[in-house]
């Protein structure tokens, strides 16, 4: 196993990859659990879930970080029970607004 990995195995951590496919190197960072590690590989789970397994050749750093917090649930800005703004127009009242609908401006000496 990689040395100083098994204290950080099953916590949040940053994963700096140097990839030497290109003349000097790309930077990559990952952020997930840390799952194992071993000789070859490492092993993380991204935060969606997705897991990796990552050469420790191309490792550079694994850096304990803080867990991340809840994702915010999908709501409304405002409750759809009582809203603050009325639609210019209830739709259960009916009939025709043409007269306040909004009509583009012909500038002078142009067609409509």
């Amino acid at each position: 196993m990689a040395e100083g990995t098994e204290s950080l195995i099953g916590k949040w951590v940053q994963v700096v990859l140097i990839s030497s496919c290109v003349v000097g190197g790309t930077r990559h960072v990952e952020f997930g659990v840390l799952d194992d590690a071993d000789d070859g590989f490492l092993y993380l789970t991204r935060p969606t879930g997705e897991a990796l397994c990552l050469p420790m050749s191309a490792v550079r750093s694994i850096d304990p970080v803080d867990a991340p917090g809840p994702r915010p649930e999908h709501r409304l800005m405002r409750p759809s029970a009582a809203p603050e703004d009325r639609a210019s127009r209830d739709a259960e009242r009916g009939g025709h607004d043409h007269d306040s609908l909004l009509r583009p401006v012909h500038a002078p000496g142009r067609k409509p």
